[in-house]
C-alpha cells in the first residue's frame, strides 16, 4: 500500500502487532479496532488521530492508556473490556464527544472523569459510587443524554436524599432501564442502633434517586430501607419491576396500579408478608409473576381475574401453607411452578377455564394430593421430592387425557400410580419412587419415551402390545422386577434407544430383538445373578447398533456371542464380567469399533490375540478401569498384553 493510501485510510482492522509509528501516517482514521492485537500498550502517537471516532482494544494485553487519549477530542465509541487495565487516566475527561464506554468491572475510575462526559448516552457496565476517592453520585448529573439501561451500584456511599438528588434521574427521559444496587461488607448487625440508622438514610437515598416517568424496567437489589419510595407509583410506563435482598420490607407497593406492569419478580424479602394490598389482585395486568425466597411469606392469594397472567413461579417460600386461586381466577395461566415450600399443604381445587396447563411442583414436603380440577388441565406434569404424597390420579377422578408429559421423581410416598386414561401421554418418566408397588400398566399408544428408574418394590411394567411411535425405552434399577410386558419387542419397530439393566430378580428378556432394526444405543446386563448365561437377545443381521453397554455377574464365564454381527458399533463397554478371563477372539469382527472401556472385570487377564486386536483398526481409545490382573499384563513394554494395544492412539488404565 502506497504512503498516499495509507494517509487517506478511514478504518483499520488489525490483531496483530502495532507499530509504535504507524499512528503517525494514519491523520484520517476514523475507526481502529485492535480488538484481540497482539499488544500490550498504546503508543502515545494515539493523541495524533484527531479525527478517530471509534476506539476498540478490547480483548488485549493493554495494562494502561496514555495520556495522550485525551487528545481524542472527537472520539465517540471506547471499548475496552478483557484488558489488563488497572484505571483510567485523569485526560480521559477532555472526550467531550464521548458517547458510547464500554469497561471491565475491575477498572478503578478517578472522580471528576465521568462527570466531564456530557455527550455520554451508553456507561457499561455501570456507574459505580466511589467511597472517597471514587465518583461521586452527583457525577452523573451533567450526563443528560444517558439512554438505555443504566446500573448505578455501591449506593451506600451516597450519604443523603439531597446528595442523591445530584444524579438527576428525573431528567433522563431516554433512560429506560435502571438497576439500583447496594453493595454490602457484613459488618452491621441486624437490630442495632447503626443498621436502623442506615436503613433509614437509604430510604431517603432512594427517594432521592426518583427517575423519568419514561422509565420501563426497574430492579432494586439489597435495599435495607423498610418502604419502597413513593415515586414507584408514578412510572405509568413502566413495565419490568425485580425487587431483590431487600430484608426489611414487609410488602411491597401496589404495583398493579401501574397501567403498563406485565412482569415482576419478587426475590430474597426475608420479611415479606404480603405481595400488595390485596393478594395478587392489585397486579390484573402481569403476565409473568416471581416470587421466591421469601421465608415470611403465609399465603398467596388471587380472588379475582387476573386474566393476562401466564406464569406463576413460587419457590423457597418456608412459610408458605397455602395457594388460593379462585374458580374463575388467571385463565389464561400457562405455567404454574411451586418448589422448597415445604409448609404447603393443598393447592387450588378447580382452575376454572385453562386450556392448557404446565404444572411443576417439587420439595413440598406435606402435599398429600393434587385436586383434580388442576390435574384436568394439565398438559405437563413434573413432580420431585413430594414425600407425603401418597396418590396423583384416584381412581374416582377422570384422568386428565390431554396430558402429553408426566415426569414424577423422589416421591416415596407413592404407592400406585393408575395410568391407564393418559392417552395423549408421549413422555413418562419415573424415578425414586421406592414405595410404588407392585405394577404399572402403561398406555403406550403415542408413547415416545419410557423411563423407570430406583423403583425398588415395583415386580411388573406393561405396556400396550404395540408403539410405533416409542423411540427410548429405559428400565434400571428395579430390583424386584420380575416381568416386563409384552414379552415380544416386535411392537416397538421405531425404538433408538433400549436400557434394560440392574434389574436383580429379573430372568428373561422380551424377544423380538431382531426387528429393532433402527436402535443406536443398547444397555443391557445386570440380571439375576443365578443365572449362568447371558439371556438370548439376537440382533437384526445388519443391525445399526452404535453404542452398547454390557453389565455382567460373578457367574457369567462369557460374553453374549450374538454381539460379534454388530459391525456398525463404534463404543462397547464391558462391565462385571467378573468370571470372565479372556475376552473372546471373535471381538476383532468389530472392525467400526472405537471405543472400548472395560470396568471391574476383577479376573480378567487376556485381551483377544495380536491379530484379532490389529483387525480393530479404527479403535482410538482403550479404558480400563478395576481390572487388576489385566493392569499388570498391560504394563508398558514389558506386559505381555503390551504389544495388543500399544497401536491404540489413547490408553488409560488404572486400579479405580
Amino acid at each position: 500500500m502506497s504512503e498516499l493510501s495509507i494517509a487517506r485510510l478511514r478504518s483499520l482492522f488489525m490483531s496483530d502487532q502495532v507499530p509504535k509509528t504507524i499512528f503517525l501516517k494514519l491523520r484520517a482514521l476514523h475507526v481502529l479496532d485492535l480488538e484481540e492485537a497482539g499488544i500490550e500498550e498504546l503508543p502515545n502517537s494515539i493523541g495524533k488521530l484527531k479525527h478517530l471516532r471509534y476506539l476498540n482494544i478490547s480483548n488485549t494485553r493493554i495494562k494502561a492508556l496514555p495520556k495522550s487519549i485525551g487528545k481524542l477530542y472527537n472520539l465517540q465509541t471506547l471499548r475496552m473490556q478483557g484488558t489488563y487495565l488497572v484505571k483510567l487516566p485523569q485526560e480521559m475527561k477532555n472526550l467531550i464527544n464521548l458517547r458510547h464506554v464500554y469497561f471491565d468491572e475491575e477498572i478503578e475510575i478517578p472522580a471528576g472523569i465521568l462527570g466531564q462526559l456530557s455527550n455520554l448516552r451508553t456507561l457499561r457496565p455501570y456507574f459505580s459510587v466511589g467511597k472517597e476517592m471514587g465518583p461521586g453520585i452527583g457525577e452523573l448529573g451533567g450526563l443528560k443524554q444517558l439512554k438505555g439501561q443504566l446500573i448505578i451500584k455501591n449506593l451506600e456511599h451516597v450519604k443523603s436524599e439531597d446528595e442523591a438528588k445530584k444524579a438527576k434521574l428525573e431528567e433522563k427521559r431516554n433512560v429506560c432501564g435502571l438497576k439500583f444496587k447496594w453493595t454490602r461488607d457484613g459488618n452491621n448487625e441486624e437490630g442495632s442502633e447503626s443498621s436502623t440508622s442506615s436503613s433509614i438514610n437509604e430510604e431517603h437515598v432512594l427517594e432521592g434517586l426518583r427517575p423519568n416517568t419514561n422509565l420501563q424496567r426497574l430492579q432494586i437489589k439489597g435495599f435495607r430501607g423498610a418502604r419502597f419510595p413513593s415515586w414507584v407509583m408514578c412510572l405509568n410506563n413502566l413495565k419490568k419491576i425485580k425487587l431483590s435482598d431487600c430484608p426489611n420490607c414487609e410488602g411491597v407497593p401496589a404495583l398493579g396500579q401501574l397501567p403498563n406492569l406485565k412482569h415482576v419478580e419478587i426475590n430474597e424479602m426475608e420479611n415479606l408478608k404480603r405481595v400488595g394490598a390485596d393478594g395478587l389482585d392489585s397486579f390484573p395486568l402481569v403476565e409473568h409473576m416471581s416470587i421466591t425466597v421469601c421465608p415470611s411469606l403465609e399465603s398467596v392469594r388471587i380472588t379475582q381475574g387476573i386474566a393476562s397472567l401466564r406464569e406463576l413461579i413460587i419457590g423457597d417460600c418456608n412459610g408458605l401453607s397455602s395457594l388460593l386461586i379462585g374458580p374463575d381466577c388467571c385463565t389464561s395461566i400457562q405455567k404454574l411452578k411451586i418448589w422448597g415450600c415445604p409448609n404447603l399443604t393443598s393447592l387450588p381445587t378447580t382452575q376454572g377455564g385453562i386450556a392448557s396447563l404446565e404444572l411443576e411442583i417439587a420439595e413440598c414436603d406435606r402435599l398429600s394430593s393434587l385436586p383434580s380440577g388442576l390435574l384436568l388441565r394439565c398438559t405437563s406434569l413434573k413432580l420431585q421430592d413430594c414425600p407425603n404424597l401418597t396418590s396423583i390420579f384416584p381412581i374416582t377422578q377422570q384422568m386428565p387425557s390431554s396430558l402429553r408429559q408426566l415426569s414424577i421423581a423422589r416421591c416415596t410416598g407413592l404407592s400406585s400410580l393408575p395410568l391407564s386414561g393418559l392417552l395423549s401421554l408421549e413422555q413418562l418418566d419415573i424415578s425414586g419412587c421406592s414405595c410404588l408397588a407392585p405394577s404399572i400398566s402403561v398406555p403406550s399408544g403415542v408413547l415416545r419415551r419410557l423411563i423407570v428408574l430406583n423403583c425398588e418394590e415395583l415386580t411388573s411394567i406393561s405396556m400396550t402390545a404395540s408403539s410405533l411411535l416409542l423411540l427410548e425405552l429405559c428400565i434400571c434399577n428395579c430390583n424386584n422386577l420380575q416381568s416386563i410386558v409384552p414379552a415380544d419387542l416386535q411392537g416397538f419397530p421405531c425404538l433408538r434407544e433400549l436400557i434394560i439393566g440392574d434389574c436383580g430378580k429379573l430372568k428373561y428378556l422380551p424377544t423380538g430383538f431382531h426387528c429393532l432394526t433402527r436402535l443406536k444405543k443398547l444397555f443391557i446386563g445386570g440380571f439375576w445373578e443365578e443365572l449362568h448365561s447371558f439371556p438370548e437377545f439376537q440382533l437384526p443381521p445388519h443391525s445399526q447398533l452404535e453404542r452398547l453397554t454390557l453389565r455382567g455377574w460373578p457367574k457369567l464365564k462369557s460374553l453374549p456371542q450374538q454381539i460379534q454381527h454388530l459391525t456398525c458399533l463404534n463404543t462397547l463397554w464391558i462391565v462385571e464380567f467378573s468370571g470372565v478371563e479372556a475376552l473372546p477372539e471373535w471381538l476383532g469382527n468389530l472392525t467400526s469399533l472405537e471405543n472400548l472401556c472395560i470396568r471391574s472385570c476383577e479376573n480378567l487377564k487376556n485381551l483377544p490375540t495380536l491379530q484379532a486386536m490389529q483387525r480393530l483398526t479404527k479403535l482410538k481409545m482403550l479404558d480400563v478401569t478395576g481390572c487388576p490382573l489385566l493392569k499388570e499384563n498391560c504394563t508398558k513394554d514389558t506386559g505381555p498384553e503390551w504389544p495388543k494395544i500399544a497401536h491404540i492412539p489413547h490408553i488409560n488404565i488404572r486400579y479405580y
